[in-house]
């Protein structure tokens, strides 16, 4: 949702501004009677009461879409699956996982060289088998990913 992008950037927008803008430098002045003083180098325009009233506004906001967001991925079905988007969303998330743990497996081969214990240690699974496995599960993230995307695309949000 764009909006939702706006507001997180305008946050992020005012964050930086909060990091930059809270400390001016300072010049050494001396008034009339000889004493010192540090005072600001230019006029200091950083508004810190400003920007957190903003930030409210913004979080408000955020959370309200947000929330109707939710509400949206609980009751609406993916096309094509028997599945809320927020059911496919943890789905996207357990793929994405298997994918990971399935490629490093891939990639290591029959035999690996164990510096822990050191020695070699075999494989104790069939190679091919966990190509298949791989296979599969990067097939239905892909698929998966594409129905959410299409989903989302298609059914409108009342905000």
């Amino acid at each position: 949702m764009k909006k939702l992008k706006f507001i997180e950037q305008e946050i992020s927008n005012i964050h930086q501004n909060d990091e930059k803008d809270s400390y001016v430098p300072v010049i050494e002045n001396v008034n009339k009677e000889g004493h010192k003083t540090l005072v600001p180098a230019y006029d200091v325009i950083y508004d810190f009461m400003g920007n957190r009233e903003r930030i409210r506004e913004l979080y408000e906001e955020e959370s309200q879409i947000k929330k109707v967001l939710n509400e949206f991925n609980q009751r609406t079905l993916i096309n094509g699956y028997n599945l809320t988007i927020s059911e496919g969303l943890v789905r996207l998330g357990q793929l994405k996982s298997e994918v990971t743990v399935l490629t490093n497996i891939t990639r290591r081969g029959k035999y690996i060289q164990d510096s822990y214990r050191e020695g070699i240690r075999k494989a104790t699974y069939d190679d091919k088998v966990v190509k298949d496995e791989l296979r599969k599960a990067q097939h239905e993230l892909s698929a998966l990913q594409v129905a959410i995307d299409r989903t989302n695309l298609t059914v409108q949000i009342d905000y």
